[in-house]
């Protein structure tokens, strides 16, 4: 693996926010993103906003589908290098969420 992964988690936009809905993804698995780019929206109570990459890379894993509804923090979707294998992207997800 030649690049570190990346987490796309559930953001917190106002203070009272305590989960989103997944509205739609823009990008697949196994597409590359460029950092920045619309990855997906969420719908929270007031708004619908877009959640970019925080990362140049491939999304390399979606956790989670159109109309879930999870907790601000909650992984959504992993970003790294077209090379890393599923028991690297297994690992940093467990250890994503052993951390939470």
């Amino acid at each position: 693996m030649s690049e570190p992964l990346c987490a796309v988690a559930m953001p917190k936009w106002g203070i009272e926010m305590q989960d989103g809905t997944i509205a739609d993804w823009h990008a697949r698995a196994g597409q590359r993103v460029a950092k920045n780019d619309p990855l997906l929206e969420v719908e929270t109570a007031k708004v619908v906003n877009v959640i970019e990459a925080p990362a140049s890379g491939v999304l390399l894993r979606m956790l989670v589908g159109k109309g879930e509804v999870l907790p601000v923090g909650a992984l959504l979707g992993v970003i790294g290098d077209a090379q890393t294998t599923a028991s690297e992207i297994d690992r940093f997800i467990e250890a994503y969420r052993t951390r939470r």
